[in-house]
């Protein structure tokens, strides 16, 4: 799906958001439950050996997150005249069968991946080899990446909101290689992305209700901020 850019912002390159729609073929979302104690999403049979204890949080809470960020933003400000660049939504199948879909689209269809800024996938467990919960959020990228454009400027705008929100980031390179955006042409720009909330690895999901928000929030900082058509110093919370 692909939002048309606006305003001056209209010809600048896009943003792609990417995340995956299919799950562990053992998942069991039907046994979904709510933590009122912990504010978690989780798995009812997480404590039961030799059952699933995934209910599809890998990756479709980065799913959720994306379209949750595309409709608040639509509503409180691209709707009210706010510029942003051309935003291009890719949901992916099949990542979890060998990134099936990702190699599908990067060698039938190249043209999606023309003319972009940056591509910004979210997969990959929060807690796996990370500092979780002192570190809200996880991004993934190499050292020399981290250094240059456009991926500095991920990472500056991540430590501004981090800044607002008293929370913090960790970065790791556990994960590199590994995903649909490992697989999607140089031309995307994919040479950084964010890790999932869920927590788990295909075992013993949990979501954290709080979590999503965040990351919610988070993201819609990042598209806000990332051409300066919002100033850096409003309140964190984007909600109306």
């Amino acid at each position: 799906m692909e939002i048309p850019g606006s305003g001056d912002l209209a010809s600048r390159p896009g943003i792609l958001l990417n995340a995956h729609v299919d799950t562990i073929g053992r998942s069991t979302p039907e046994f979904l439950a709510f933590d009122a104690r912990t504010g978690d999403l989780y798995h009812l049979h997480e404590t039961e050996s030799g059952k699933s204890s995934s209910f599809g949080g890998d990756d479709r809470s980065a799913v959720a997150v994306i379209v949750e960020t595309v409709r608040l933003l639509q509503a409180n400000y691209w709707s009210r005249g706010v510029p942003h660049r051309r935003i291009l939504l890719v949901f992916t199948a099949d990542e979890e069968r060998g990134c099936v879909g990702a190699k599908y689209l990067s060698q039938h269809e190249p043209d999606l991946f023309a003319n972009l800024e940056i591509s910004l996938s979210i997969d990959g467990p929060l807690d796996f080899e990370s500092d979780y919960p002192r570190d809200s959020f996880v991004v993934v990228v190499s050292e020399r990446n981290a250094t240059i454009a456009p991926y500095k400027h991920v990472i500056e705008l991540m430590q501004e909101f981090c800044g607002l929100t008293g929370s913090r980031f960790g970065k790791t390179q556990i994960g590199l290689g590994m995903g649909d955006f490992a697989h999607f042409p140089a031309s995307s720009r994919a040479g950084l992305h964010l890790r999932s909330v869920v927590r788990g690895f295909h075992r013993r999901e949990r979501v954290k209700v709080q979590d999503l928000i965040s990351q919610i929030d988070l993201l819609c900082y990042l598209l806000l901020c990332w051409d300066n058509s919002q100033p850096t110093n409003l309140p964190p919370r984007l909600l109306p």
